[in-house]
């Protein structure tokens, strides 16, 4: 689903990333024996223009570290996909805390 044209800004002030950089995070998440434990998006709204999407949502998500330390962020996010080749991609994001 992320093509390699792929551009996230994450919440923080931390850099955009590109494809290898959203994948290298995911696999040393990963690698460090860390968990998705609670996903929700309490409001999401969709809006279509023609072979584009756009997706509007507030997002809470909790963390457990290898140790059961757990984090829980909160924020806003806007995501982009678009259909190619007759599939949907997510070719970016940007998510802030909402504040």
């Amino acid at each position: 689903m992320l093509p390699d044209d792929t551009l996230a800004i994450n919440s923080g002030d931390g850099p955009w990333q590109d494809r290898a950089g959203i994948l290298e995070g995911a696999r040393q998440f990963a690698a460090s024996g860390g968990k998705l434990v609670r996903l929700e998006f309490p409001r999401t709204e969709i809006r279509r223009y023609g072979q584009t999407a756009i997706i509007y949502t507030t997002y809470l998500f909790e963390l457990e570290s290898a140790k059961g330390e757990r984090q829980t962020s909160s924020g806003r996010a806007t995501e982009v996909f678009v259909l190619r080749d007759g599939k949907w991609v997510n070719p970016g994001w940007h998510m802030d805390s909402g504040q």
